[in-house]
């Protein structure tokens, strides 16, 4: 079976690159006048910093839940309501200390994004992305990045969960993290992370020199953007149908397609006139467990 295989190195000298989650210099609507996106505290370890992209989506609602046995979703109360802000990250107030050691999943829903394979701005109102975070670990950075790959291994986590109630949430988390990062090409690199739900994707229009050391992530959801301006449908029709996908817990049909296809769709995208990285072919593929 043959599996693309995206090469991008994000370790040097020892240390990880995290991503920086940095302004979209892109048109992108304003934010809601009730939307918080926090202030980003020096004083992290309890508190979740994250971003929401599909495209950085602002004024995008983010809730909190626990994820319990048989899939059941516990509401985590905030004192404060948490949006996205104009680069798509956010920040919430103080974690209760309740949720530590808990399976943790993170909600965003509605916002707007810059598509980045068309530049069109598309509204998620109607649409969630969610992302799990397996073990939460108070006293130590957070990370919450939500994006349609994370949304995925969340939707294969909740179906099963609920196909078999004595699965623990933590161990499907892991699982299904690490799987949906592997088929999608995040982490078959040597020395990629492919924790899809900690590091978040750079903001590939920021104005700030891209390679391919650090902007893997985002080239994966510039890749699925191509494959929905390829199809005719719009990135958020696309997104749902990965979704639908991820939710039958089949994965089959258009997750199938478009991870086979992923390689070929980024190097569609960088050939094209959106590509803001002096890179034109990016992908080599090569045979896959």
């Amino acid at each position: 079976m043959r599996n693309p295989s995206i090469r991008v190195i994000i370790w040097r000298n020892g240390l990880l690159l995290v991503l920086a989650m940095l302004s979209a210099c892109q048109a992108a609507p304003a934010k809601p006048a009730n939307c918080n996106p926090g202030t980003h505290s020096t004083m992290k370890e309890h508190y979740l910093t994250g971003s929401v992209n599909a495209g950085p989506v602002v004024g995008a609602t983010v809730r909190l839940y626990l994820l319990e046995k048989g899939g059941k979703l516990s509401p985590v109360a905030l004192d404060r309501e948490v949006c996205t802000g104009s680069d798509g990250t956010y920040q919430t107030p103080v974690l209760p200390t309740s949720i530590d050691g808990k399976t943790l999943v993170i909600e965003a829903s509605g916002g707007s994004f810059v598509d980045e394979a068309s530049g069109k701005t598309f509204s998620l109102e109607g649409h969630s992305l969610y992302s799990v975070f397996p073990r939460v670990a108070l006293g130590y950075p957070l990370g919450g990045a939500v994006t349609p790959l994370t949304d995925m291994a969340f939707r294969e986590t909740r179906h099963d969960l609920s196909a078999d109630p004595s699965l623990m949430p933590s161990e499907r988390a892991d699982l299904n993290n690490f799987w949906i990062a592997i088929q999608f090409g995040l982490g078959k690199g040597e020395g990629m992370q492919n924790a899809a739900e900690i590091y978040p994707p750079v903001n590939l229009y920021d104005g700030k020199p891209h390679n391919a050391d650090d902007a893997g992530y985002a080239l994966i959801l510039a890749g699925l953007s191509q494959q929905a301006a390829d199809a005719g449908i719009s990135p958020v029709d696309w997104i749902a149908q990965l979704s639908a996908d991820a939710d039958n817990g089949l994965m089959g049909g258009t997750a199938t397609r478009s991870a086979s296809d992923l390689p070929a769709a980024i190097d569609r995208f960088l050939a094209g006139p959106r590509n803001p990285m002096p890179i034109k072919v990016y992908i080599t593929p090569t045979i896959g467990p």
